[in-house]
């Protein structure tokens, strides 16, 4: 009879497993930072948009592009263009800020990358 191998992460916690796989590869870290940056954007503007009360195709033709457009943006498919991001903060009567910050170390998905319009 074939033994098995348990799932040394079955019982662990994301953020352990996280943690390791980061340890392990310091691509797989950044790239995961990036990820979450633009979907932190992405939510922030789709919820930017609703609150204003704008379908995708309103604020697109605000901004002077395309409904696509903002549905990649809200997909968080693609990091945009800052000239993008400034169009559709000031449609949205908001201000695009930009900073950089140095990031501790250990610090796993919660790099500062590119900081959203606001209000």
């Amino acid at each position: 009879m074939a033994s098995r191998h348990r799932n040394k992460h079955i019982g662990s916690s994301l953020d352990d497993w996280l943690k390791e796989e980061s340890a392990n590869d310091p691509s797989f870290a950044a790239g995961l930072d990036e990820r979450f940056d633009k979907y932190r954007l992405a939510q922030q503007l789709k919820a930017m948009r609703e609150k204003a009360g704008l379908s995708q195709k309103q604020l697109a033709e605000r901004v002077h592009t395309k409904q696509p457009s903002i549905a990649r943006l809200e997909m968080a498919r693609t990091l945009p263009r800052l000239d993008l991001l400034q169009r559709v903060a000031r449609a949205l009567g908001a201000e695009m800020v930009v900073s950089f910050r140095r990031v501790q170390p250990g610090r796993i998905g919660r790099s500062a990358g590119v900081g959203a319009a606001r209000r």
